[in-house]
């Protein structure tokens, strides 16, 4: 076996180039941006996750409604049928085993912060905006408050996240 010099060791160091954007290189350990990350990525897959009660071949085949012929004429002179027709026609993605996986491990992230209340709050919140495509003004709208304190306490969050991420060494992904 091969004898390793320790100047060699103490040579080594992780990546340094690290950038947020890039999906096929994670940092070399839980940074606050990379929780943010994969915290939105989790609730995101979370939504794609259907959620009715039956199992797919028991449930009901037929449409929500059916349209008669004079139901779409009405509608096309309301100017409301391309919007139906959208509707019909819409397809639902299903998450990869991956992302189910990843959603999993994430799920259970805001236990970390159970004893910081408004923190944990922005955390979930703030999250399910970003995951719906929306921003901190919307919390702000919906909940009160600041956008500015609201991604503050988000981004507090995020960072008592990475931490305790690093304490528990949980690899990144």
């Amino acid at each position: 076996m091969p004898k390793i010099p320790p100047q060699s060791l103490l040579q080594f160091a992780p990546r340094s180039d690290f950038n947020l954007l890039d999906e096929d290189h994670p940092p070399p350990k839980w940074c606050g941006d990379w929780v943010s990350r994969r915290w939105v990525d989790g609730l995101k897959t979370l939504r794609l996750i259907p959620l009715k009660g039956a199992p797919r071949g028991f449930e009901n085949a037929w449409p929500a409604y059916a349209y008669e012929w004079k139901d779409l004429i009405a509608q096309q002179e309301q100017g409301e049928l391309e919007a139906t027709q959208q509707e019909q026609n819409r397809v639902r993605l299903q998450p990869s085993y991956r992302q189910v996986t990843m959603c999993e491990a994430v799920i259970s992230w805001p236990l970390y912060l159970a004893d910081l209340e408004p923190v944990l709050l922005a955390f979930n919140r703030v999250g399910w905006a970003y995951a719906c495509e929306r921003d901190a003004t919307f919390v702000a709208s919906r909940h009160g408050g600041c956008a500015e304190t609201h991604l503050a306490r988000y981004t507090k969050g995020c960072a008592l996240v990475a931490d305790r991420l690093r304490v528990d060494r949980v690899p990144v992904f």
